[in-house]
């Protein structure tokens, strides 16, 4: 399931970037389906996510284990956060 919803986002925005933006034609039948169903993915993959937060939580039989995976859950939050930041961040180095 979750490797379903990261392929949708993946795929979603990768075909919007790489998509022409004649080919962009809201009107069209193909276009309009693959629209809408970009517009499910985004509370599909939240949906996933929540999921498997709870589930790793409801594993947890200590409170020991409890803050383990609640520490481990923090630090993979704050370096995708900073991953994210740094893809972002606007370098002077240009790549070929």
């Amino acid at each position: 399931m979750r490797f379903v919803a990261i392929f949708s986002m993946i795929q979603g925005h990768s075909v919007d970037v790489f998509l022409d933006f004649h080919l962009k034609m809201p009107h069209s039948v193909g276009f309009g389906s693959w629209l809408f169903f970009r517009g499910l993915t985004a509370p599909f993959f939240l949906f996933c996510s929540g999921f498997i937060y709870g589930l790793r939580f409801s594993r947890a039989e200590t409170d020991d284990k409890f803050k383990q995976i609640s520490i481990k859950t923090i630090k993979r939050a704050i370096l995708l956060i900073f991953i994210g930041y740094l893809m972002k961040s606007p370098t002077s180095v240009h790549f070929i």
